[in-house]
């Protein structure tokens, strides 16, 4: 969202008046606005207001059963830059990440069922490539990245592991004294999709095949003032 910023200067000489004259200055790039929620509400800028250490429970359901209960952990940092810099985090004022930026994005999940089972911890990162268009990349290291985007507030990320297809979804939700992330990893087969009405149109349809779901709590961050 573009704004000018216009200054109205009052002009005279000798005494004299002289009419009012309206002097634009140019006009100054400005960052860009986070997009918009529903009302004055504004989307939290990812991954700079999701820092923090986050935590919830979460499960795996398949055929209508629950396979698999757990603790998750979401930690969410950000990594010094090169000049030694640190990209902006949770209370920061209005400063954007940059592109190159990263963070830390380490999973780790706790069997609920079994606690003596050592836990599943995932050390990713997330890479900023553009914030105004909303797009980033998961890195798993190894050279594997998953290209992440933002799209109205929510962040998405879809991927395949061989013949599995899986779409992740993350949604910030603000609450009154904790802030909290649905977490949501659909996954199906392409293979079990069957050819579905006129084939002139090209539909197929079938089965998701399971969903991973969680909410993760994170006390509220107060505002830089």
């Amino acid at each position: 969202m573009k704004r000018t910023l216009a200054i109205a200067a009052l002009v005279s000489l000798a005494g004299c008046s002289m009419p009012v004259r309206n002097a634009e200055q140019p006009e100054q790039p400005k960052q860009p606005e986070p997009p918009s929620l529903t009302g004055s509400m504004m989307a939290p800028i990812f991954p700079r207001d999701w820092v923090g250490h986050w935590k919830g429970n979460g499960a795996t359901e398949a055929g209508g059963v629950t396979t698999h209960s757990f603790i998750m952990e979401l930690d969410i940092q950000p990594i010094a830059r090169p000049d030694g810099s640190m990209p902006p985090s949770s209370g920061s004022d209005s400063v954007f990440p940059k592109a190159g930026d990263r963070y830390t994005w380490k999973m780790t999940y706790t069997d609920r069922a079994d606690k003596t089972k050592p836990a599943d911890v995932r050390e990713y990162q997330v890479v900023v490539r553009d914030t105004l268009r909303g797009e980033y990349a998961i890195d798993e290291g190894g050279g594997v990245e998953l290209v992440t985007n933002e799209l109205m507030g929510l962040v998405y990320s879809a991927f395949s592991v061989g013949d599995q297809q899986l779409v992740a979804s993350y949604t910030f939700r603000p609450e009154d004294k904790f802030d909290a992330i649905d977490l949501r990893i659909v996954s199906y087969r392409a293979g079990d999709q069957k050819p579905t009405g006129d084939a002139a149109q090209a539909i197929r349809s079938g089965p998701v095949q399971s969903l991973q779901g969680g909410s993760l709590l994170r006390r509220k961050v107060a505002k830089a003032k």
